[in-house]
Formats: C-alpha cells, sequence, structure tokens
C-alpha cells in the first residue's frame, strides 16, 4: 500500500546563514545531531551544533565567513542555504515533513511518497579507531583524513551518509522523484565480503 505525505518546504530570500541557522535550530531539536555541511573557496567544513553555533572536533567555533553553501540537517529537517551575490546575503529553503516551520514563504509539495528504504551514500576512507567525542576520524590514502560527528565502533568501519527521496506520480504508470533531504551520519553495515578481503576485522 502506497502511503501519501505533505512534504513541507519553506524558502527566504535575503537571508544571511547564521540567520536562517538560528531560525530553524529551534525546529530541528529532538531530530539527533545537527549537522553541518559549509563549502567554501578554500575548504569544505564539517560542523557539529553545539548549542549556539557550529563547532569543529576540537570544540572550535567554525569560522563561516567565506561559505557559498550549505546544508544543516538531522533526522526532523534540513536547512539549505545558498550566497546571493545580487543580495550581498543569501537565500535559504527548509524542507521537513513536519508540519511546524518557520515563518518563511511556504511552498509545499502535497501528495508525495516518501521512498524507502533509505539512501546511504558511503563516505570516503575508514575509521582509525572508535568514535571519540562523537567524533570519527575517516583516512583515505589519496585524500588523507577527515572528522566527521558520527558514532563508529571500530576501526575501519565506514560511514555512510543516510538521506530519503520524495516522489510524485504523473498519470497512472510513472512517478519522478521531486525531492532528497539528508537525515544523519552512521555507521555503515559491515560488508562481509570487503572485510574478507582485507584479512578479517
Amino acid at each position: 500500500m502506497i502511503s501519501l505525505t505533505t512534504l513541507r518546504r519553506w524558502v527566504r530570500r535575503e537571508v544571511a546563514l547564521g540567520d536562517a541557522v538560528r531560525e530553524v535550530e529551534p525546529l530541528l531539536r529532538g531530530g539527533g545531531p545537527i549537522v553541518g555541511f559549509f563549502q567554501g573557496p578554500r575548504a569544505f567544513l564539517v560542523g557539529r551544533w553545539e548549542g549556539t553555533g557550529f563547532r569543529d572536533p576540537e570544540g572550535r567555533d567554525l569560522d563561516l565567513a567565506e561559505c557559498y553553501e550549505a546544508r544543516v540537517f538531522c533526522g526532523r529537517g534540513e536547512l539549505r542555504w545558498w550566497s546571493d551575490p545580487r543580495s550581498g546575503v543569501g537565500r535559504a529553503a527548509f524542507v521537513s515533513e513536519e508540519e511546524r516551520g518557520p515563518a518563511w514563504e511556504a511552498v509545499h509539495l502535497a501528495d508525495t511518497v516518501r521512498l524507502e528504504p533509505e539512501n546511504r551514500y558511503l563516505l570516503w576512507g575508514q575509521a582509525d579507531g572508535p568514535s571519540t567525542g562523537g567524533w570519527a576520524a575517516l583516512s583515505e590514502a589519496r585524500i588523507g583524513t577527515l572528522r566527521v560527528p558520527a558514532e563508529v565502533s571500530r576501526a575501519g568501519a565506514r560511514v555512510c551518509l543516510r538521506s530519503v527521496e520524495y516522489a510524485r506520480f504523473e498519470g497512472e504508470c510513472s512517478a519522478r522523484v521531486v525531492e532528497e533531504r539528508f537525515l544523519d551520519l552512521r555507521e555503515a553495515e559491515p560488508d562481509p565480503v570487503a572485510d574478507e578481503g582485507r584479512g578479517g576485522s
């Protein structure tokens, strides 16, 4: 049986990244760790919300002054923000299945189907060891080490980014994906074939 849902989306123009985060953060509480991906011209930053801001594994505030694109997410919703040279600030969208949203323009998508199971995208690298302070260090010879806010139980573990897609029917026999939102980062299920190739673990 197919269950239809309303995917809710709110948009705002001419909003700074910090203001957008502060407006949606209360709506994300209770949905697990709030993770942020921040793209700048010289670096890609990953942070976890720690009450008043996004911080790195050492507990330092992230410097987001050069960020031009951000995705902030947890199980309850996702904020997207893009720098807009025309306005000098940016524009934002918040996507969720929750009925409550920010006081922005509502652009909801009725009669969507949440596709199951969720997508799982493996991140580069394998864990150096169990997580410390809720952060995992993922190492890959070609790219170095990336630390991400995820719980892993062992060295060699992989981390996946989970997301969910939503589709709408077009006619009687076809449908298309109209939206995808990030959910969380978590330890991936072990791959017996890969583990055997590494000599077991």
